[in-house]
């Protein structure tokens, strides 16, 4: 009996801590040309349902990302509750990159000068243009960090805004772009612990 109530506390743990889920839109985002401006998908948007937990944590990747001036890109994600974080301005240098894979979380360095796949923090460079988004994006100033959307509810539209801030090079982000969310303990998970450590001491 205390076996199967050992093991019933386990599984009810493990079942309401772990289990991020990543959801994706694969849609080419790109640019009608050379021109600045918003991407032809503004924004390229995401749902997101069936989520029963608030957010510990966030992560976005882009896929194939290309592009043949870096620092032209101003990429700004927004949440379902209106949750902003401005994943990258102004950053790479004048540098061309060609179908490479950035990942966006805390407590990781800068997107490098010239991007390289990896894994990055939000980065935002001073540069002499301003950031803009034009509506239906929000006005900034907008957060710096994913942990923005901490304790927010998950489940909704999570809208992608990718602009390019000057005219005469062009690129895409050829695969889309996915959005993973990691679920914040609940009570329920808490408790369930406390039972298994009760468990223990009583053998």
């Amino acid at each position: 009996m205390r076996k199967t109530a050992l093991v019933s506390c386990l599984v009810l743990g493990l079942a309401t801590v772990a289990g991020a889920q990543t959801f994706s839109n694969p849609a080419m985002i790109d640019w009608a040309g050379e021109t600045a401006g918003a991407a032809v998908l503004y924004p390229s948007e995401i749902e997101v349902s069936g989520l029963a937990y608030s957010i510990e944590s966030v992560t976005v990747t882009l896929f194939g990302l290309s592009h043949t001036w870096c620092n032209d890109l101003d990429i700004l994600l927004v949440g379902p509750t209106g949750a902003s974080v401005l994943l990258l301005s102004d950053a790479g240098g004048g540098n061309e990159v060609v179908d490479i894979n950035l990942t966006f979380a805390d407590g990781y360095p800068e997107v490098p000068s010239p991007f390289v796949s990896g894994t990055y923090c939000p980065t935002d460079v001073e540069a002499y243009y301003p950031d803009e988004f034009p509506a239906p994006a929000p006005v900034g100033p907008w957060d710096s960090e994913m942990a923005a959307f901490t304790g927010t509810d998950p489940n909704g539209t999570w809208s992608l805004y990718v602009y390019d801030d000057v005219g005469q090079d062009t690129g895409a982000i050829a695969g889309g772009w996915s959005i993973t969310v990691v679920p914040e303990p609940t009570v329920l998970s808490l408790l369930s612990l406390s039972g298994l450590a009760l468990v223990r001491r009583r053998r």
